[in-house]
């Protein structure tokens, strides 16, 4: 009985000297002291004119601090310990700064930075010239541009037809599924102008109305109106077909088409760097299936030869014969 007293008291004391305090030499006052921060404050400015500058991004590379500067351009950072660091500023339109400091500053700091121009890559801006007064009418908000996509992928009876692809626009009617003649808002068939190069083209069919005058393959631009054009282009009530023909060129793609019912040709080029020929050429030969008793005793051909010349710059001359 008497040695469990005395190890009993043994293990008290022992428990009692650990959780005291003061065997460490006073640590816990220190952990109940206040952590002390420093502030760094300063004014971004143009160094030119000396205005502030409001957005700056002020930063400490080591601690990984950072502010942005008021419409005054002052700044502050708060920092928990005194040491050497670089203070980074940067601002668009100027060159970025470094200033070594060392905490806590005795004063504000003045950061000036110098303007500085930021190279871009130049920017080149083209379009497609107006070089003839008729392709204003191209401007026009009303005016639809007809691609040959829209052409080639239209059905038709006996070859590729414009004026099929120009039937699927809204407002645009045929008399009958057969014929490729326009009725525009209600209109008459005859009250559509038809230009080729700005010149009037005044039965734009063949077969009686069957079929078109135009090879698509010719034409470079093709712009409709479905009406509120300009008096340019009065005489006529509904609408304005506008075709502009390709432009001679040296490396011109030159086309050739065949069908059971007829086939076309495309084909151009330079002559000289200042003349450039383009010609077009269409035939149905339905006459000559008739022959096997397959056909109808019906025939057309149709032709487009256009001739340019430039004689100086800004300037041409050119000869169109459809």
């Amino acid at each position: 009985m008497e040695y469990r007293f005395k190890l009993r008291l043994l293990m008290t004391g022992l428990v009692c000297f650990s959780l005291d305090p003061s065997a460490f030499g006073g640590m816990g006052k220190a952990e109940n002291q206040p952590v002390k921060n420093f502030t760094i404050t300063g004014t971004v400015v143009d160094v030119r004119t000396g205005k502030p500058l409001d957005g700056a991004n002020v930063q400490l590379t080591l601690v990984r601090t950072g502010a942005s500067s008021d419409s005054n351009g002052r700044f502050e950072l708060f920092v928990s310990r005194n040491r050497m660091d670089t203070l980074l500023v940067s601002f668009i339109g100027y060159q970025q700064k470094k200033i070594p400091i060392v905490v806590p500053l005795k004063q504000p700091i003045i950061v000036a930075l110098q303007p500085m121009v930021l190279p871009m890559p130049a920017v080149s801006v083209s379009g497609e010239r107006f070089d003839r007064e008729h392709r204003l009418f191209a401007m026009d908000p009303s005016v639809q541009r007809i691609s040959h996509e829209d052409i080639k992928t239209t059905p038709f009876v006996l070859a590729p037809d414009l004026y099929r692809a120009l039937q699927k626009l809204p407002g645009v009617t045929s008399n009958n599924e057969t014929s490729p003649q326009l009725s525009v808002r209600g209109g008459n068939t005859d009250q559509n102008l038809v230009l080729i190069d700005g010149a009037p083209v005044y039965y734009p069919y063949h077969l009686l109305g069957l079929a078109s005058a135009f090879n698509p393959d010719t034409f470079e631009d093709i712009y409709f109106s479905l009406g509120g054009f300009s008096a340019a282009y009065g005489g006529k009530l509904s609408s304005v077909l506008s075709l502009d023909t390709r432009e001679p060129q040296k490396d011109f793609p030159h086309r050739i088409n065949l069908s059971l019912t007829g086939g076309d040709i495309t084909t151009g080029g330079k002559m000289s760097p200042s003349v450039g020929w383009l010609f077009s050429g269409r035939l149905c030969y339905l006459n000559l299936l008739n022959r096997l008793n397959i056909g109808y005793p019906y025939e057309f051909y149709d032709g487009l030869f256009k001739m340019n010349f430039q004689p100086g710059r800004g300037h041409k001359i050119s000869f169109t014969v459809f």
